[in-house]
């Protein structure tokens, strides 16, 4: 497990730097095309074709134990009924699911993508042998400090069917069984890494529930209301502090900031990032920076830099780190952390979230 664990988060890393760049610059240039080029519809499809990548790349991280599960908040309800349309999409009636949502004001720190992915590879177990017509049920209520989420499949599953999916699905000749035997070990994993818990039942109509436990955070929405829109006349005034060691994802990020406004600044490793600091003072506003640095870890520059301003914003990101102690308490330092690959857009709204939040956080 250990070398799986090494092994799956080194290629996740390489996979994102490059679709981090397909993502990307796909959304850059879907943006810079006048309205009904011809060319739209390819991109379209390379961003598609890219964010299944994307979320086929992340069950890889599932796997590794030093790669954070926390995110921004994440209000359950509402993603999952947006999760419920991307699965009717994907299956339609092939594999029905109705969804129950009453959990309203509970919110998760979670990373999106993973949490994504071990949900639907719980409810794809349906696939195995359905009963015609019965639709999987997925229903959320908040339950004391945990947020319950139960899958009720239309058949039964034995008890020991997970577990002899992870052991020998692997090596399973059907590719399907094999697809699904690793999201079956990457969903648990998840689960587990999220301090909760993952418990199978049958009912009396030869049905099966999945109960997923896990705990849960209530969000701030005093903070949320006050929250603002900004303006381009603001990200004129913002200078970002890019500091990335990739020159692709680099120039990408830079190019994409600049492209909306903001006035960007960059550097190739963490001590180039400490020096184009102290050139600029205080004129920095938000720091954006690779975890993994050459010379100076993100986690270690943001530090640096909050010495000379504290309640600097401050977003990590990282496609892969094999070093506990960088990214330990990353979901509790106040910092947003961004998982590789993002869209370009996901960046700006966690950067004018950050600057919206940064007057309250300095009060």
């Amino acid at each position: 497990m250990a070398a799986l664990s090494r092994l799956a988060g080194a290629m996740a890393h390489d996979y994102h730097a490059l679709l981090s760049q397909i993502l990307g610059s796909s959304e850059v240039a879907q943006q810079l095309l006048p309205l009904g080029h011809p060319a739209s519809d390819c991109i379209t499809r390379i961003q598609r074709a890219g964010s299944k990548a994307a979320a086929l790349t992340a069950r890889l991280l599932a796997f590794d134990p030093h790669h954070p599960c926390t995110g921004p908040q994440l209000e359950v309800d509402a993603h999952l009924r947006e999760l419920h349309e991307r699965w009717h999409r994907r299956w339609g009636d092939a594999l029905p699911v109705t969804l129950t949502t009453v959990a309203e004001t509970e919110s998760l720190r979670s990373e999106a993508t993973l949490f994504d992915c071990a949900l639907t590879d719980l409810v794809q177990l349906a696939e195995e042998a359905p009963i015609a017509g019965t639709p999987t049920q997925v229903h959320t209520q908040g339950i004391g400090d945990h947020i319950v989420i139960t899958i009720t499949l239309p058949l039964r599953l034995a008890a020991d069917t997970i577990l002899e999916a992870v052991l020998t699905g692997l090596a399973d000749s059907d590719s399907g069984r094999r697809g699904r035997a690793l999201g079956l070990a990457a969903a648990d994993h998840l689960i587990r890494r999220w301090c909760g818990t993952l418990e199978l039942a049958h009912s009396a109509d030869q049905r099966t529930t999945l109960t997923v436990r896990l705990p849960k955070h209530c969000g701030d929405t005093t903070v949320f209301q006050r929250l603002g829109t900004t303006t381009a006349r603001r990200r004129a005034g913002t200078t970002i502090l890019v500091a990335e060691d990739d020159p692709g994802v680099r120039s990408l990020i830079v190019s994409f900031l600049r492209l909306q406004g903001f006035t960007v600044l960059e550097a190739e490793d963490g001590e180039a990032a400490v020096a184009v600091s102290a050139q600029h003072d205080h004129a920095i506003d938000v720091l954006l920076s690779d975890v993994v640095l050459p010379k100076r870890p993100g986690p270690v520059l943001a530090d640096v830099l909050r010495r000379k301003r504290p309640g600097l914003p401050v977003v990590l990101m990282s496609g892969f780190t094999d070093d506990a102690s960088l990214i330990s308490g990353l979901g509790s330092s106040g910092w947003e952390f961004l998982q590789k690959p993002f869209a370009p857009h996901v960046l700006v709204q966690t950067i004018e979230r950050l600057l919206d939040l940064a007057p309250l956080q300095n009060n």
